[in-house]
């Protein structure tokens, strides 16, 4: 058997090969280091609070708007559907034999509204309500918005 033969590159090679990737390590360090500079030296994270900021206010006031147009939604149904966990609505069928529960239910919702209208601190909780299940049945965490259910406000 002969001299065998060296497969590979050569130890110089090998040489150059480790200090370009040790050069190209130390490049990436340096631009990471250069961006962090770049952003501790901009305005960026008082631009990106105040856009949060901005995003908050402007969910906030979307909800508002929603609320009388869910709170009618909900009258006009008769809380006869309900959001499933996706927010879509289903219909509840009455499944009762006779028709004298579904007036009788009928009866005791016109008896509730003439209620509230004398009441306005229920219809303040209401109203804490309905922003609480309306939130819920769109699938909004109300911390997004900045909504407290406890206090029932937007804080």
């Amino acid at each position: 058997m002969g001299p065998q033969k060296r497969l590979g590159f050569s130890k110089r090679m090998r040489d150059i090969i480790r200090l370009e990737n040790e050069c190209k390590a130390y490049e990436q360090k340096l631009f990471l280091l250069q961006k962090a500079i770049r952003y501790k030296q901009s305005n960026e994270e008082k631009e990106l609070k105040a856009k949060i900021v901005q995003w908050e206010l402007c969910a906030q006031t979307v909800a508002w708007a929603l609320l009388p147009m869910y709170q009618d939604y909900k009258q006009a149904t008769n809380d006869c559907i309900i959001p499933d966990n996706y927010g879509f609505y289903h219909e509840i069928e009455f499944q009762n034999k006779n028709n004298d529960d579904q007036q009788t239910l009928l009866s005791n919702n016109d008896n509730n509204e003439d209620d509230a209208k004398e009441d306005t601190h229920d219809n303040d909780n209401n109203q804490q309500d309905d922003m609480s299940t309306m939130l819920q049945a769109f699938g909004i965490d109300p911390t997004l918005i900045r909504y407290s259910v406890e206090h029932g406000d937007f804080y």
